[in-house]
């Protein structure tokens, strides 16, 4: 089965391990960086969308203008907390959701098509208002296309990964198993090394000493070492390419 990073992938025990990561990737301190957005050609008009607290699902309405093919939202909220917002359904466009933290104003950029349902999700700590400013451009969304390949080559490394780890905490894989597993993964990651030709060459740098360290426990990496992938799934997602994981144990 696929699934973004965003989705769980394997179940107990290790689906506790993997909503605390799933939480801790969420928690951005740090607004996401506006490498994916665009230029405007030609500025499309629409007004700001306010509110306090979540949306819940679908979201608020988000009308989006005729001739539209991207957008940058400007989004503000303050009080500390993160926030994440989905533009339409992400799943269904094979997109991402937006995070960030709630220290200020952030740019969130998309790629509008006729697909492009008119909701606006936003994921907001209770209490805390927000402010959501769109610039619609005719413009296509620029995506960073050594980031997109990138991503593409990052998510079966990282699916192999979690699957050695999910293997071994369900007594799926033995030690041995797994340890061969990652020894690939780390295999791998020093093929990305070299070539790699986007910012996430350092982060798969971490990532590579991570796994390749001999003080690792089996079946901790999820919950003790995520720096390195959040970073790498925050840059996927801004650029809209994000990671797809193939979850190999669990339901």
């Amino acid at each position: 089965m696929s699934a973004r990073i965003p989705r769980a992938l394997p179940t107990a025990p290790l689906a506790l391990a993997m909503v605390a990561l799933v939480a801790s990737l969420c928690g951005c301190s740090s607004s996401p960086t506006d490498s994916g957005s665009p230029t405007p050609e030609l500025a499309l008009s629409a007004p700001p969308l306010q509110g306090v607290g979540p949306t819940g699902f679908p979201g608020a309405a988000f009308p989006i203008p005729a001739g539209a093919r991207s957008v940058v939202v400007e989004f503000a909220c303050d009080g500390g907390g993160d926030f994440a917002v989905e533009l339409g359904d992400p799943m269904m466009l094979g997109q991402a959701p937006l995070e960030g933290g709630c220290d200020g104003t952030s740019p969130l950029a998309w790629p509008v098509s006729e697909r492009t349902g008119g909701t606006l999700n936003v994921h907001v700590p209770d209490g805390v208002a927000w402010t959501a400013t769109p610039a619609f451009s005719s413009d296509e969304f620029a995506a960073d296309a050594a980031l997109t390949a990138d991503c593409a080559a990052l998510s079966p490394l990282i699916s192999a990964l979690y699957n050695a780890e999910a293997g071994y905490q369900q007594s799926q894989l033995s030690l041995d198993e797994w340890s061969a597993r990652m020894a690939t993964v780390t295999g791998g990651l020093d093929a990305f090394a070299t070539s790699s030709e986007s910012a996430l060459d350092a982060p798969g740098a971490a990532l590579r000493a991570l796994v390749a360290d001999p003080a690792l426990v089996p079946g901790t990496f999820i919950t003790s070492r995520t720096d390195p992938l959040i970073e790498i799934r925050r840059a996927c997602n801004t650029n809209q390419s994000p990671l797809v994981l193939m979850g190999e144990f669990g339901g």
